[in-house]
């Protein structure tokens, strides 16, 4: 039941003046989904909005800020998330101008007059109906799938990232032009967050789901985030049809978890001409905070005409709320928690509703092109390492590419987060941690063209697995019941995944993994009793090798499975204290290790006999931990942690080896690393 003041013809609206038919018949052309000129109208018409099932359109909070406008004009209790909406509406309207706004809704809403620019889940509530934080959760997901498949939003790649890498594709950059408005983020690792996805049925018939003790206890500290702009340069210019060169300024609202953040306005840019290229000098903070998690900017590249105080002065009050609202609000938080990319989802619908009240408050200025942009910690840690800035195109009335470096804190991260890095035959990326922690080395290896890793939860070492698929990690997921008192080892031979621990009892265990029926069932090797160090595996033509350290480092230990059967252990006389690392180059099985006494890198070969023979060394090299072996571009690569506890690798030509090279970037290993080089490319996992 409404309890507003409603005249004759049952609205809380009246007659107005030649200004209210005005901003009423805009407002009416862009809910119609008519007005050409609308950046809401273009980016659901570029989208293909307008031929879609109603119930599944985006533009979700730009609807519930229409049906907050409505619940105001009725005087009705406001919910949550209709409180703060109205709130930002206020920042650019006055009370009439939003009662002018709820009015043209109710009218086509009872009219019947098509609303293609909203979904069906908000225009199909009664006014007395609130619109909550929890309906915005539960609309979510149909939302979502609307934003990720637009051609202005973009998922990206992390490992694109890392080795410096263009962040916005030609297809992104493309789909920018219709609407003026982008969004992205980057691919984030499953479990990280809220996750949306099934279990994996085959992930073991053991707590399948369990998370718990994955991730850090608490939170890693905050640190101190900071985006600065280098550098724009002019692709297109906006005044190309009146033959005018542009005067252009960026703006730009940042908040995080940890801080109500950050406004940012350029010195203006006049003349701004195609072709050239403008260095900031001055005014080129983007994003100075506290993180935590996350950081989210919405940023804004305008071309000016007649500006005036008031009109700074009320775009200024307009970032702020963004920035509060919209990244500070926990409500809101709800999209920087989604697992893989559907946080970009979020970010574009905060963006259409920015581009949405834009058009209810313009002035001369002109917006140019408008983006969000989220990034987590873990996309930070890597821009804080990555030797190149980053490019971010602004593709609307001109098209602008605006250059951002890094600038802050290095990332913290717990002792035991899991980081990788690659090399793709050329050059290294820069370091990429991943949401998890292990109490050990991980295991890694290339099964079926998909990356595998397995590790051990700090908090009971129990077995978890995690495979790279379509750029993104997915969720740990237990492997049965198993624990283990050292480091996983993993090898791929035939269409089976095999993984072998060291129990707590210090007998070997293994277990196998395909496809079709995954995880099978715990093997105990009887007969085996190994120190508490990782195991080697490699195989070769239908056989398992298997090595594992015995006796308090006395010994290595060798057996092989054929046919099912595990042989009889061999054993040679060794004095170490680190795992040992076999891998075949041809026929020819190598086993290295580092030595107790002298901490230098030992190479075997086996020979046709059985026995082991020298084989190279890195002459002095000490190494603070056990060598890892792996066929990569070139050769037999050894990937080792230097005296200085850094990430190095030297490479074997069959006589003699390089001098070790140290990865670029903050690559340090707590002890040793995993590698698997599938595809021409080397992946190194080590716990950091």
């Amino acid at each position: 039941m409404v309890v507003g003041s409603a005249g004759a013809s049952g609205s809380a609206f009246g007659e107005g003046t030649a200004e209210e038919e005005q901003f009423k018949e805009r407002l009416r052309r862009t809910l119609s989904g008519t007005d050409a000129s609308s950046r809401v109208v273009r980016a659901s018409a570029a989208a293909g909005d307008m031929t879609m099932s109603a119930q599944t359109r985006g533009n979700l909070l730009m609807g519930a800020s229409l049906h907050a406008a409505l619940r105001f004009a009725y005087r009705l209790e406001l919910s949550d998330l209709e409180a703060p909406l109205l709130e930002m509406m206020r920042t650019g309207m006055t009370d009439q101008a939003i009662w002018w706004t709820g009015g043209v809704y109710e009218g086509m809403k009872n009219s019947g007059e098509p609303i293609l620019t909203v979904p069906e889940v908000i225009t199909s509530l009664p006014t007395e109906r609130p619109y909550t934080f929890a309906d915005l959760e539960r609309d979510a997901p149909a939302m979502i799938a609307d934003y990720l498949r637009r051609p202005n939003v973009a998922v990206n790649d992390r490992e694109s990232l890392a080795f410096g890498g263009e962040v916005d594709s030609p297809a992104f950059i493309e789909g920018m032009c219709a609407s003026g408005t982008g969004s992205g983020a980057f691919w984030r690792p499953g479990g990280s967050g809220l996750t949306l996805a099934a279990p994996d049925a085959a992930a073991g018939t053991d707590n399948a789901g369990d998370l718990e003790g994955t991730t850090a206890p608490t939170p890693p500290p905050p640190f101190r985030a900071r985006l600065e702009a280098v550098s724009f340069r002019v692709l297109r210019e906006c005044g190309d049809q009146w033959n005018t060169a542009d005067d252009i300024y960026w703006t730009g609202s940042a908040g995080s978890d940890q801080q109500a953040g950050s406004i940012w306005r350029s010195n203006e840019f006049s003349p701004a001409k195609e072709g050239q290229t403008y260095p900031f000098h001055g005014n080129n903070v983007v994003a100075d905070l506290s993180v935590g998690s996350r950081l989210g900017l919405s940023l804004h590249c305008w071309e000016a005409d007649q500006s005036n105080a008031e009109w700074y002065d009320a775009l200024t009050a307009r970032l702020n709320w963004l920035c509060d609202e919209i990244f500070s609000n926990p409500g809101f938080q709800i999209g920087s928690n989604l697992p893989g990319g559907e946080v970009a989802g979020w970010i574009a619908d905060i963006t259409q509703l920015f581009a949405f009240m834009l058009e209810r408050f313009r002035n001369n200025d002109d917006l140019s092109a408008a983006r969000g942009v989220v990034l987590d910690r873990y996309d930070l840690a890597i821009l804080a390492q990555r030797r190149d800035p980053m490019v971010w195109h602004f593709n609307g009335d001109g098209h602008h590419a605006l250059t951002v470096r890094y600038a802050g804190d290095q990332v913290p991260f717990h002792p035991g987060t899991l980081e990788y890095v690659v090399h793709d035959g050329r050059k290294w990326c820069a370091p990429i941690p991943v949401p998890w922690e292990s109490a050990t080395p991980p295991g890694l290896v290339d099964y079926l063209t998909v990356l595998h890793a397995v590790f051990l939860r700090p908090s009971d070492n129990a077995l978890m697995w995690s495979k790279l698929q379509n750029q993104v990690w997915t969720e740990p997921r237990r492997i049965h019941n198993l624990t283990a008192a050292a480091a996983p080892a993993m090898v791929q031979h035939g269409l089976k995944l095999r993984v072998v621990v060291i129990g707590t009892d210090q007998a070997p265990v293994t277990v196998t993994y395909d496809a079709a029926s995954g995880w099978s069932q715990p093997q105990r090797l009887d007969g085996h009793r190994a120190d508490k160090l990782a195991p080697a595996l490699e195989h070769r033509l239908g056989r398992v090798y298997l090595t594992y350290v015995a006796d308090g480092g006395t010994k290595l230990r060798h057996t092989e499975l054929a046919d099912g059967t595990w042989s009889s252990p061999e054993s040679w006389p060794v004095d170490v204290a680190d795992p040992a690392s076999l891998e075949f180059t041809g026929s020819t099985l190598l086993r290295a290790h580092r030595g107790r006494e002298d901490s230098r890198f030992h190479l075997y070969a086996r020979g046709t006999n059985g026995a082991w023979q020298p084989r190279g060394s890195l002459g002095g090299w000490e190494l603070k931990a056990g060598p890892t072996l792996v066929n990569h571009t070139g050769g037999l690569w050894a990937i080792l942690r230097g005296a200085n506890g850094r990430l190095y690798t030297a490479q074997y030509d069959g006589s003699a080896w390089n001098t070790p090279q140290e990865v670029p970037g903050n690559a340090l290993p707590i002890r040793e690393s995993a590698a698997s080089a599938p595809g021409g490319k080397l992946y190194v996992m080590y716990h950091r």
